[in-house]
């Protein structure tokens, strides 16, 4: 029997972008991110370039008062008095208040969710949950690790990186802040070997992320081919989400030594047992 992995350098990225800049998109529930790899790829060390040295996030649970209006101060940190191009260490976390959307980082990933101010001055809360692999012919499901207690690392001026994040598979969760956008990235550090019964023709890794009371305001169904030119393809469905003046863009999968060779992610949003 033939053993299957997953490359051990694949990154997993969807984009959250401000109205204008990419595809729309939303956040509202529990959200999974698809893929579907080619076969016979070959798995490479995972090697991050860090611009600067990591600076660890305090590790002080973030309190937020509830507001919904457009200011920085409804994120409960103040405004800097200089605009700075650059993501603020606080004592309860981080802060990116310098583009069109406004993002809190918590200090403890398992302790706290993101908290999103959108242009349009909507409060959006979100968190990486687990990932799990799906048998697209068999229908089975696999579960790979839950999210675990990490603590933030500030790299370089625009990237939040909490690593070793989950249970049992080694991946960090990577947040890329700009001004019109932020990504979140799920970096496999290790090679993710399929369980049995599962073919690597059919399997998907899927990275479920928990959206808390954010809604999204239009969802619209697409189809989307995973491996394009690939022959006969994979078309599964794809959900454009929108939240009001911001929304999710197209997703991809590459290595971190090839960002620019991408394969296409798919996404969709659900609720689940009650939770988004």
């Amino acid at each position: 029997m033939k053993t299957s992995s997953i490359d051990a350098s694949l990154v997993l990225a969807l984009v959250l972008s401000g109205v204008g800049f990419h595809p729309t998109q939303s956040a509202a529930g529990v959200e999974g991110f698809t893929t579907n790899l080619p076969a016979g790829l070959s798995a490479i060390p995972t090697v991050r370039a860090v611009a600067a040295p990591a600076q660890v996030i305090a590790a002080v649970p973030s309190s937020l008062p509830a507001s919904n209006g457009p200011a920085i101060a409804d994120l409960g940190v103040g405004a800097s008095s200089v605009v700075l191009r650059e993501i603020r260490l606080l004592k309860d976390g981080a802060v990116a208040d310098y583009g069109l959307q406004k993002v809190l980082f918590p200090a403890d990933i398992a302790e706290s969710p993101l908290t999103i101010l959108t242009p349009d001055g909507r409060k959006l809360a979100c968190r990486a949950a687990f990932l799990a692999l799906h048998d697209s012919a068999s229908g089975q499901s696999f579960l790979l690790g839950e999210v675990r207690s990490s603590i933030g690392q500030l790299v370089g001026d625009n990237t939040v990186v909490y690593p070793d994040a989950f249970d049992t598979v080694r991946a960090d969760v990577r947040y890329r802040y700009t001004g019109h956008s932020l990504e979140q990235d799920i970096i496999l550090c290790e090679a993710v070997k399929l369980p049995g019964g599962f073919e690597s023709g059919n399997a998907r890794l899927e990275v479920w992320s928990e959206w808390v009371d954010s809604a999204p305001d239009a969802r619209e169904s697409l189809t989307l081919d995973l491996r394009p030119g690939a022959a006969g393809g994979v078309a599964v469905a794809d959900e454009q989400l929108k939240f009001g003046a911001m929304r999710i863009g197209d997703g991809h999968a590459f290595g971190l030594q090839s960002e620019g060779d991408r394969t296409p992610v798919a996404k969709t949003f659900a609720r689940i047992e009650g939770r988004d």
